[in-house]
């Protein structure tokens, strides 16, 4: 506990991006010191989020890296670069990279779920397993979860970082990501994703971000739509795993069938 109060004071002193790289990694890869970990990005947030929107707006990019006060990487592809490649960057750079992704493209207009008296999301049942599973494997020893479908949402799976390590214990690199204009904290993780219609199954392998702090609103804003929310997906799994949804109002209650 000592230890732990030494480097929050530590932490308040010092600017995230002149933090010794030994120091970072042990704090970023030590489940104990997680608030730390979040403490490191909230303050990076604070002191250079107006410069990180602004590489954003001049890349167009959908992640960027920064390192020393500088952007080292770019990409249109959310999930880029990987957590090895963030390493090699380290060693090269011998400091901290911080990887921060950008508003995912999501129309939220949806509605099943219960939001109000009068007011629902739409949700489909989906089966998560690891990636090193067959497709039996993850409907027979999966998780379950009840995850708010929304077809503006092309391609995004999101779900609570407890559920994800349920699964896969080995923590990744912790990134920062913004939605709705609110910062937030997750863990990209390769997954299989399933779906079933009790007559047959159907899986894919695709990134999952488990985000940190799922139930806090505050630091979640993939709650701020739906406060029950357990899973958030999009039409990808429609279109890839190929099944048809209804909508039925008076029950409240979404079906679906693998086509």
């Amino acid at each position: 506990m000592e230890e732990l109060k030494e480097i929050e004071e530590y932490l308040r002193g010092i600017d995230p991006f002149d933090i010794p790289l030994d120091k970072y990694r042990r704090i970023m890869n030590d489940e104990r010191y997680s608030s730390l970990a979040n403490q490191i990005l909230v303050k990076l947030d604070e002191l250079y989020g107006d410069w990180i929107r602004e590489k954003f707006r001049e890349t167009k990019a959908q992640s960027i890296v920064v390192c020393d006060r500088k952007v080292v990487f770019y990409s249109k592809n959310r999930y880029e670069p990987s957590d090895g490649e963030v390493r090699e960057m380290e060693e090269k750079m011998g400091k901290p990279c911080y990887v921060i992704t950008g508003e995912p493209l999501i129309e939220e207009r949806s509605n099943w779920s219960f939001l109000s008296e009068s007011d629902y999301y739409p949700t489909v049942e989906i089966y998560l397993g690891r990636i090193d599973w067959s497709d039996d494997d993850v409907f027979e020893k999966g998780i379950k979860v009840r995850s708010d479908f929304d077809t503006g949402n092309p391609e995004y799976t999101v779900l609570d970082e407890k559920t994800c390590r349920r699964m896969e214990s080995e923590i990744p690199l912790r990134r920062v990501g913004y939605h709705l204009g609110r910062r937030y904290f997750y863990f990209p993780r390769m997954m299989k994703v399933g779906i079933t219609d009790r007559r047959r199954n159907r899986c894919l392998s695709k990134i999952v971000e488990g985000v940190d702090n799922w139930n806090n609103v505050e630091l979640n804003p993939y709650r701020l739509a739906n406060p029950n929310r357990e899973g958030f997906i999009g039409r990808d799994l429609m279109l890839k795993l190929l099944f048809r949804i209804t909508l039925d109002p008076g029950l409240r209650r979404s079906t679906w069938e693998l086509l």
